[in-house]
């Protein structure tokens, strides 16, 4: 029987404003008051003269308050804009090196990756340079054969986990494309896999379906958002936890006696999920919080980050339509949401850092991450192009995939320098 553990945790603060007392003015005493405190003094990895953040325990979670500033010591890590290697952007490549849609991507131990391709359902192997070297699976329903080639993530050791959507199936490969165990999930469906933690523990997510009344005109129009759980799975599928409900995905229904339609909300907020270390981390992105789940769905850590919200305005409207290119006449009437998002994206690299991504508004390039360590107090900034999609982050490199003006998508791996003076 699964155990539930939803957002209204004994002790923690409901989402909303922090206030923050003296941080800014006295890092030194802030470190000296949390040590005091909780045990918490201030760690080697924090740079000088930035604003700490003060760390204070709840009903046992500790709980992370950073300010939403950098000193002038605060470190930049870079990530090179020209790739040191790129699979796929020819678009007269071999069907080999070609993709129809990258689904997920991992480097392997010996330096060589493997790229889900969505549209292929297939996973792909290469060597370090880029050359191709075999083909895991294939489309069709046997052991190793895929019907939707969903996501790909790290299993234990070197085994890599390919999530199937439609089949609700896993499978597990070894570091050589090997199949070593598969199993499917036969109660619900829509599952999207967020990662794997320890111990065999899988975090999924449900693909957000829209739950409208028969009768269309009872049902009346306006803004509605769903509600969002993440369950956490054993390594044979069965259930362990649920993480939620959060706030997901907002929408518009126009409803008549005669009819009913659905319209997507610029700027829509939703619930954002990844892993960061051993911890499954959930937030909705209206403000800028991050709970940290561990293995048997207890909460473990909550970061957060002093971001005022920002209400849309008409310029957000002019930008999205530009975007998307839509009609003005087609946008002016629908509503958006009151606020912009606050993140959108989070991953964790090889050294346990949480990597956040501020919400990428159109007409952002490059995009900013806020970079938080192993304690959940922010410790550098980078910079990426808005158009790369990040799948793994290592110590000296970011694997990421794109889609160029003509539809290409393509495979590169950037460079990463941790340190740098900002």
């Amino acid at each position: 029987m699964a155990t539930r553990h939803d957002e209204r945790v004994p002790g923690v603060r409901a989402l909303g404003h922090v206030t923050f007392g003296g941080a800014t003015a006295w890092p030194s005493l802030v470190c000296a008051v949390a040590a005091a405190l909780v045990g918490q003094g201030c760690d080697s990895d924090v740079p000088p003269r930035q604003e700490m953040p003060v760390i204070r325990d709840s009903a046992g979670v500790p709980i992370t308050d950073n300010l939403d500033t950098f000193g002038e010591d605060a470190l930049t890590w870079r990530v090179d804009s020209v790739p040191e290697m790129t699979i796929g952007a020819d678009i007269q490549a071999s069907s080999e090196h070609a993709f129809t849609y990258i689904a997920g991507a991992l480097r392997l131990p010996g330096g060589g990756v493997v790229v889900a391709d969505g549209g292929e359902d297939t996973v792909r192997e290469y060597a370090p340079h880029g050359q191709y070297r075999a083909a895991w699976g294939r489309q069709g329903q046997g052991p190793g054969e895929f019907r939707d080639v969903s996501e790909i993530h790290k299993w234990r050791a070197d085994s890599v986990a390919v999530w199937d959507m439609v089949a609700n199936r896993l499978t597990v490969f070894d570091s050589e494309g090997r199949v070593g165990r598969t199993f499917t999930i036969t109660e619900g469906r829509n599952l999207s896999l967020v990662g794997v933690l320890s111990g065999e523990r899988l975090v999924f997510g449900r693909v957000t379906t829209f739950h409208l009344g028969v009768d269309a005109e009872a049902y009346g129009s306006g803004h509605r958002r769903e509600r969002q759980v993440y369950e956490i799975r054993d390594g044979t599928g069965g259930a362990i936890a649920l993480l939620g409900p959060y706030p997901h995905t907002e929408y518009f229904v126009r409803a008549t006696s005669t009819s009913l339609s659905i319209g997507s909300i610029p700027y829509s907020r939703q619930v954002v999920a990844g892993i960061w270390r051993n911890l499954a981390v959930v937030g909705p992105n209206d403000t800028y919080e991050l709970r940290a789940y561990a293995g048997d769905g207890s909460l473990r850590r909550v970061v957060r980050l002093a971001r005022s919200p920002m209400e849309t305005t008409d310029a957000d409207r002019r930008a999205y339509v530009n975007d998307t290119r839509e009609e003005d006449s087609q946008r002016a009437d629908l509503p958006m949401a009151s606020h912009l998002p606050m993140f959108d994206r989070v991953i964790s690299d090889e050294a346990g850092h949480l990597w956040v991504r501020d919400y990428d508004k159109p007409g952002d390039d490059p995009v900013a991450w806020t970079v938080f360590d192993s304690a959940g107090r922010k410790v550098a900034r980078s910079e990426m192009p808005d158009d790369l999609e990040v799948w793994e982050i290592g110590e000296d490199y970011v694997l990421a995939s794109r889609v160029d003006g003509l539809g290409v998508h393509s495979l590169v791996v950037l460079s990463l320098q941790r340190g740098g003076e900002g």
